[in-house]
């Protein structure tokens, strides 16, 4: 109901973390408000072939404004990708028919990924290399005699003991911790509850 969700807008925007971060150029925000868009899109009952393309399109700019979007996003990619089939049950047989139209989404990814390395290619010499990967410094008022800190690794954040320590800060860190924080957030176990009673999860 429109009730519900201005409520869960408005407990977002303010009893979370999210206004923090909002005053300042960060990319959760925006990064959230792509997967809730794509999520929406993809769960919509009245398809459209421009739909099909903006779920594409939205998982490139979403990487494109930060890296990790690209595991944040991707069962939104996976549903996706499922509707590109048609799947007819009948008694004697199963069809399965490609909608080769829906290609043009994924095309689109790619092409967007390729701006996107090509952007990198010019500005960190590799298409392959993230900003978040090239050495920081640590004094702008003086960059001559600064110190630059050590590169981080894009991919590090997925190694275990780097999952780990990170649910660790997720869930009970002082600054950003859900249960101390934002323990609001831990209303969505009853939203859970409410879809399984109606067969939608």
């Amino acid at each position: 109901s429109n009730s519900l969700s201005l409520f869960a807008a408005f407990a977002f925007a303010f009893a979370t973390n999210a206004w923090g971060y909002s005053v300042t150029l960060y990319a959760h925000l925006l990064s959230a408000f792509f997967v809730i868009w794509g999520l929406h899109l993809v769960t919509k009952k009245k398809e459209s072939f421009i739909n099909d393309l903006l779920v594409w399109a939205i998982y490139g700019f979403a990487i494109f404004v930060d890296f990790p979007n690209i595991f944040t996003y991707f069962p939104i990619a996976v549903v996706a990708s499922l509707k590109m089939f048609n799947w007819q049950d009948t008694r004697d047989s199963l069809k399965i028919q490609f909608n080769f139209i829906k290609l043009l989404g994924p095309i689109l990814l790619f092409g967007l990924l390729s701006v996107y390395g090509y952007y990198n290619y010019i500005h960190f010499g590799s298409p392959m290399k993230m900003s978040n990967t090239i050495k920081r410094v640590k004094d702008l008022k003086d960059v001559n005699l600064s110190v630059p800190e050590k590169g981080s690794d894009a991919v590090g954040a997925l190694e275990p003991r780097s999952m780990a320590n990170g649910l660790n800060t997720f869930l009970f860190s002082r600054d950003r911790g859900m249960l101390i924080y934002t323990p609001i957030a831990l209303l969505a176990i009853f939203g859970l509850a409410a879809l399984k009673k109606r067969d939608l999860f």
